[in-house]
C-alpha cells in the first residue's frame, strides 16, 4: 500500500497566506522608494536681470528662483569670472518630502545685490 506524502490542506494555505503577504509587502516597500524617488522634482526656474548690459564697479543685479513643486531646498548665487569663483550668497529652505503632496514650501524667493569691482575683494 503507497503512502500519501502530500501536505495537509491546512498547511498549504497558511503557507501560501504567508508567501502572499511577503509578496504584498515587498511591493508596497518597492512603489514606496518608486514614489520617492520619481518625486524629486524639477531643477528650479532662475533668472537673472540687470540694470546694464555689463558688470562694471556697482551693478544691481536681481536674480530670481522658483520651484513651484517641491520648493526650493538650497540657493547659492555665485560670480563666475573665468577660473575665478566668488560666493555672493546662500540661503537654504525645507522643501516638503518627497512622500509629502501638502506642507508647506517656499516656492519663489529672489536675490538682490550690487555686484562689481567695488563690491567683490
Amino acid at each position: 500500500m503507497a503512502r500519501d506524502r502530500r501536505e495537509p490542506l491546512g498547511e498549504r494555505r497558511s503557507g501560501s497566506k504567508g508567501r502572499r503577504f511577503f509578496v504584498l509587502l515587498l511591493l508596497l516597500l518597492v512603489g514606496a522608494a518608486a514614489l520617492g524617488s520619481l518625486r524629486i522634482g524639477p531643477p528650479p526656474a532662475v533668472s537673472l536681470e540687470a540694470d546694464l548690459p555689463g558688470i562694471g564697479r556697482k551693478t544691481p543685479v536681481r536674480a530670481t528662483f522658483e520651484e513651484p513643486v517641491r520648493g526650493l531646498g538650497e540657493l547659492k548665487l555665485e560670480l563666475v569670472q573665468g577660473d575665478r569663483v566668488e560666493l555672493l550668497e546662500t540661503r537654504s529652505y525645507e522643501p516638503r518630502p518627497p512622500w509629502a503632496y501638502w506642507g508647506e514650501r517656499t516656492q519663489r524667493d529672489a536675490i538682490e545685490l550690487e555686484v562689481g569691482s567695488d563690491t567683490i575683494d
